[in-house]
């Protein structure tokens, strides 16, 4: 049962005129949470079930748009066509926010390689998302393994798990909670926001090999359209993802990679 209050407040929003409502729900698919400190980043979680250097939330915020769908039956109509609306625009799509620690080894722990990973905002559900922006942090930076021997390093082999079961099981990164909805994705935005510039640097480095890979090879073709990578916000490299590669070149390739982690979409 909604109290007197909230019951006028509704009202009153529902005597706006449309146009100025369907600007309140524009404004409120785009609100992100606050990057979280490093302390934030690293405290109340959870490793990903799978590997115990992958931690996330225990719980994804709540989508952006949900609040407003629960008020009444006409709010939670008109903010659905709002979604819809925008996931069919190329220009004003939805984005969805993923905050990325990357945490070095100390020395002498040289496994000790871990990541943390934070949504910020998930404005609807995934079907209707056009963009994953991720900010990626780094902490103790020469403690990141990217090359191991003779193959990809501890940093290389989680971004790719990640990267893998975002696609697989969707932003909870799980096989429990796996939709039924495949996730399709026009543009995967990676945005280096390490404070040193030759850190800076250095992961743009090894994040452009490692993507390029990925989309060079197919494995997500189909599911990624564009992979863009940014320094501190500005754009340095961008990957067209690869669709038509022989069947029988991915499935070899999804192979090898499944002995790092790759989880197969």
């Amino acid at each position: 049962m909604k109290s007197s209050a909230e019951q006028t407040y509704q009202s009153s929003f529902l005597h706006l005129p449309r146009e100025l409502r369907d600007r309140i729900y524009d404004e409120v698919l785009d609100l992100s949470d606050p990057v979280p400190d490093m302390e934030a980043s690293v405290q109340g979680r959870r490793a990903l079930a799978s590997t115990r250097r992958i931690s996330i939330t225990p719980k994804l915020p709540s989508s952006a748009s949900s609040s407003l769908r629960r008020c009444n039956r006409q709010i939670s109509e008109e903010v659905f066509q709002m979604i819809r609306r925008r996931g069919a625009s190329y220009s004003h799509g939805l984005t969805s926010k993923l905050d990325l620690l990357l945490q070095g080894s100390e020395p002498g722990d040289r496994g000790n390689v871990k990541l943390f990973a934070t949504w910020i905002a998930l404005p609807a559900p995934m079907l209707y998302t056009n963009k994953v922006h991720v900010n990626v942090r780094v902490s103790n930076p020469e403690g990141l393994f990217w090359i191991g021997c003779g193959g990809p390093g501890y940093t290389t082999t989680d971004l790719m798990h990640l990267l893998g079961c975002f696609f697989a099981y969707g932003p909870s990164f799980e096989k429990a909670t796996r939709s039924c909805t495949p996730i399709l994705i026009r543009e995967l935005c990676l945005d280096v926001v390490e404070n040193d510039e030759k850190e800076r640097y250095s992961v743009y480095r090894e994040l452009s090999y490692f993507l390029g890979c990925v989309a060079r090879n197919g494995v997500l073709g189909g599911k990624l359209h564009k992979i863009f990578i940014l320094i501190a916000g500005t754009l340095r490299r961008e990957f067209e993802v690869i669709k038509d590669t022989d069947p029988s070149t991915i499935a070899a390739t999804v192979k090898e990679w499944e002995r790092y982690g790759w989880i197969a979409p």
